[in-house]
């Protein structure tokens, strides 16, 4: 069960549900594709960031959702780091699109949040040593 005490694959299945919605409307997904699957990554302090599946016509999409933690570390704000992703995607750099800024806690994430692309890369856990390890090596 989760803490409110919806179980957790209700809540798996509204997060789908709500991320299915929102790309569909930025018509990143046509009628027939939904996302399928989501799960939470490692750490997070400050935001929790998701993974999600779509299952798309020509096979699997990913996609990231980044959510501010309700106790989060740092306090920032998500709606500002939105607007620098959205202000990014002027540029001529390697950035995801963000999508569906969600501004309220009432919603199966509990969290303010926003959808982005998915990237292929790695960007290093720098709260471990592995990552200043891995730093380290791909800097000499």
């Amino acid at each position: 069960m989760t803490t409110n005490g919806q179980s957790a694959e209700a809540t798996t299945a509204e997060r789908c549900a709500l991320l299915t919605e929102i790309l569909r409307e930025a018509e990143e997904l046509q009628a027939d594709e939904e996302i399928v699957a989501i799960r939470q990554l490692e750490g997070g302090w400050s935001r929790w960031s998701h993974i999600a599946t779509a299952r798309m016509r020509d096979g699997d999409r990913l996609w990231v959702v980044r959510v501010k933690a309700p106790f989060g570390l740092f306090d920032t704000d998500i709606a500002l780091e939105y607007d620098v992703f959205k202000e990014l995607e002027r540029l001529d750099v390697p950035t995801p699109r963000a999508f569906g800024l969600h501004q309220t806690e009432d919603n199966p994430f509990g969290g303010e949040f926003f959808v982005m692309e998915h990237l292929p890369g790695h960007a290093p856990n720098l709260w471990r040593a592995e990552g200043h390890t891995e730093l380290r090596e791909d800097w000499e």
